[in-house]
């Protein structure tokens, strides 16, 4: 009686583990509160070897990608496919795994600055209307306001074809950029940070 009660007791441990692991805030703006236990976590060897032009003793990234197989110490590259030479592994990877989605943050000093999300709307389902795949700045307020986010929009700008929104949602600054294929959505938690480019950064480590 007792093996039985003991192996019902690590399957729930194990079932819980792995819907801790799921639960991730894969969104465009914030719902969930950061929970490192949710992440892979890679050291920021960029920003900690340039003190020069950030603050910072130490770095890393948590993000939903997974270690490469080559390298444990990297994620496995997902934004090689913008190039005209498509890997088909990594497209597989993201599109169909991750659903064209990617979430990864920022930590400096035992503190995240910085949230990113990128989502690609090309695929199947390109054309199919979604009130959470925003591809414009009008689209982009009728999803803010399903979400019933508090927000205040500071600026709207052009980066070639795409809608450059800056706003304070939920007490919160955030730069999201929509576009018919895509949509990104930065998170600075502290609005001083936003003169570093931290998106770049997470650009090049994936």
């Amino acid at each position: 009686m007792k093996s039985i009660i003991y192996y019902i007791v690590i399957f729930g441990l194990i079932i819980s583990c792995q819907t801790k692991k799921v639960k991730q805030d894969i969104d465009i703006i914030e719902n969930i509160p950061f929970s490192k236990n949710n992440f892979y976590k890679y050291d920021n060897g960029y920003l900690r070897n340039n003190p020069q032009k950030l603050d910072s003793s130490r770095s890393y990234i948590y993000t939903i990608i997974e270690p490469s197989n080559e390298n444990r110490k990297y994620p496995r590259k997902i934004y090689t496919l913008i190039s005209v030479n498509r890997d088909k592994e990594a497209s597989e990877y993201f599109y169909e795994k991750l659903k064209g989605k990617n979430l990864s943050f920022i930590e400096m000093n035992n503190k995240i600055v910085f949230r990113d999300f990128y989502r690609s709307y090309i695929g199947k389902e390109y054309h199919k209307s979604d009130i959470n795949k925003p591809r414009n700045k009008e689209d982009l307020i009728k999803y803010l306001k399903s979400k019933n986010a508090k927000y205040k929009i500071l600026s709207i700008g052009k980066s070639e074809k795409a809608d450059v929104v800056k706003a304070k949602i939920n007490n919160s600054f955030y730069e999201i950029v929509v576009d018919s294929t895509f949509c990104k959505s930065y998170l600075y938690y502290n609005e001083k940070d936003t003169i570093f480019n931290y998106s770049t950064v997470l650009f090049t480590f994936f």
